[in-house]
């Protein structure tokens, strides 16, 4: 059942889970993808919730 929220909480949530897929990328002993993940995810972000609130 999924939960209404807000864009501040629904922000909340996308980072916590991008930087928990990049930290198991850095553990996994591959710290280039990671960092390179979490980067990557945070543009796509940034362009997602430009697009939203424009």
């Amino acid at each position: 059942m999924p939960i209404d929220t807000d864009v501040v909480g629904k922000v909340i949530v996308e980072v916590a889970l991008v930087i928990a897929a990049g930290a198991a990328w850095v553990s996994l002993g591959h710290p280039v993808v990671g960092l390179v993940f979490i980067v990557v995810a945070a543009l796509s972000g940034v362009v997602a919730f430009r697009r939203e609130t424009a």
